[in-house]
């Protein structure tokens, strides 16, 4: 099958997103998910282009990523020779190619994989549903949460987990724990971290041995921390650290912390977390639904508020013990849920509706139905509930 994977339609950063970029570049989720898509179909036979990930044109592991460095460019390509005709193509985060794609290839299967589907805007992703036959969420928890908000797109549903690489984390050397680290993991802009800034004042200032260090994506850029997390706040300069690390060594450094720290919400699919739970480490959360399975009770700890966030990070600092059980408890999530080996039985599901539809077949119902078929159980539900309350007056 003929694959078209379509990141956005220019690069957003100098660093082109291929393979030979993750051992030496730090570079976001989004990028590691959709080359782990595309290594995986090309492992299956199938013909793969990528777009939209590189200015210049690169052949790695079989798979071609056609260079372009503005839509213009993908619009001719689009209309040339180049870009094979797709039976699939896949919308990696961005959506905005979706019109186009369906104009030009009326017959393709397209699929946004719905990173960041949430933090930049999901409505903008779902008007574009006439051009989009699924939205594959990248999370149990974003898809039950998409599911319930918009019942009107349940029928497009599937699933598409994001995993982690089993390879990268069973081969490389897992480093001692050091007491009192604490880390973070994630972009400066996700959500909480000015929260997590001010909670890590507090504890440094009254635990002594306590170190913090922030690991963010660079692309290859500087990524200093921005002033704003830090106004007003006293914090030792001396015990925080700010880094960039390519993937390969992510294990390493996540197996070194004690605690791991992530955001507090607007996340789909959160590889962040997922990556702490494989290296073995307890992990501190947000509440909302994603992070209920992604980082559910058992396996870690789910905070919202400052004084919740402080007592769940002092907890772990000061019980070793029970950062040990909820790592291995992570570790066993991960192998069980977000491996490879799920992600490729996501990918080949996707495939099967590809087919379907190259033979004719729309297999997504009718979306009306669920609409005011959802809306049909509220009004009943408030209908009963009143009677209740009638009767029992009564």
């Amino acid at each position: 099958m003929r694959i078209l994977i379509w990141r956005q339609w220019a690069p957003l950063y100098r660093l082109p997103a291929t393979y030979s970029t993750l051992d030496s570049q730090s570079i976001g989720g989004t990028c590691t998910q959709m080359l782990s898509h595309a290594r995986l179909l090309r492992e299956d036979g199938h013909s793969i282009q990528v777009l939209g990930a590189t200015p210049e044109d690169r052949s790695e592991l079989g798979i071609e990523f056609v260079g372009s460095r503005c839509r213009t460019d993908q619009e001719r390509l689009l209309h040339s020779e180049k870009i094979d005709r797709p039976d699939l193509i896949l919308l990696e985060g961005a959506h905005s190619g979706a019109p186009l794609f369906r104009e030009l290839f009326p017959r393709s299967c397209i699929v946004h994989v719905g990173q960041n589907i949430d933090h930049y805007g999901t409505k903008a992703a779902l008007r574009q549903s006439e051009s989009i036959d699924y939205y594959a969420a990248v999370g149990v928890g974003q898809h039950a949460l998409l599911a319930t908000r918009f019942p009107a797109i349940r029928q497009k549903l599937v699933m598409l987990r994001n995993c982690v690489p089993q390879t990268a984390f069973a081969q490389q050397a897992v480093s001692p724990v050091e007491p009192g680290l604490v880390l973070w993991v994630g972009n400066w802009n996700k959500a909480g971290l000015r929260k997590w800034t001010e909670v890590m004042a507090r504890v440094l200032s009254r635990m002594p041995r306590v170190r913090w260090i922030l690991a963010g994506p660079s692309y290859g850029l500087e990524n200093n921390l921005p002033d704003h997390l830090g106004a007003g706040l006293s914090i030792p300069k001396d015990r925080v650290e700010y880094v960039s690390v390519p993937p390969s060594r992510m294990p390493e450094l996540i197996s070194r912390a004690q605690v791991v720290l992530t955001s507090l919400g607007n996340e789909c699919g959160p590889i962040s977390i997922l990556d702490a739970h494989a290296a073995g480490r307890p992990t501190i959360s947000g509440t909302d639904l994603v992070y209920f399975y992604a980082n559910p009770p058992g396996i870690g700890l789910r905070v919202r508020q400052l004084a919740g966030m402080e007592r769940a990070l002092t907890c772990l600092l000061e019980s070793p013990s029970l950062c040990d059980r909820l790592g291995r408890a992570g570790r066993k999530f991960v192998i069980d849920n977000y491996t490879e080996h799920q992600q490729r039985t996501d990918l080949n599901a996707i495939m099967e509706l590809a087919s379907l539809r190259l033979d004719g077949f729309d297999v997504r119902g009718e979306k009306a139905c669920d609409y005011w078929g959802d809306r049909i159980d509220l009004i009943e539900e408030k209908v009963r509930r009143r009677a209740r309350r009638w009767f029992r007056r009564v």
